[in-house]
């Protein structure tokens, strides 16, 4: 069950999905890039594998995080399934335990537009 993958763009066009993995060193561009093979080659079947790489977000319905370590500590990348792809919304480096209340209010925005 091979699923779509896109990133979600501006008005203007801008990319911050691309433009954040894009940034990453070698390594950690290459584990972000494993994962969302795996996201591609397996789809919503990511929720059932036991290291939790793909969880729904309790606090914003809809809305999933693909769960990545990397050498330079934990990426996030903020999801919404639609239609038998994948909408990337958000991606961030993980520093704290719990997301910033500003991401949130970004995802959440995000996620209604794809919705719409």
């Amino acid at each position: 069950m091979a699923m779509d993958i896109e990133t979600w763009k501006t008005g203007s066009g801008r990319d911050p999905v691309a433009t954040f993995i894009r940034k990453l060193s070698d390594p950690e561009h290459e584990q972000v890039l494993h994962a969302l093979d795996d996201l591609k080659a397996l789809g919503t079947y990511l929720y059932l594998r036991e290291d939790g790489i793909l969880r729904k977000m309790s606090d914003i319905p809809g809305v999933s995080e693909l769960r990545i370590k990397t050498v330079r500590g934990p990426i996030r990348i903020f999801l919404v399934f639609k239609t038998g792809k994948a909408v990337l919304i958000e991606a961030i480096y993980k520093k704290s335990q719990k997301t910033p209340s500003k991401t949130i209010k970004l995802i959440k925005y995000r996620a209604k537009e794809v919705y719409l």
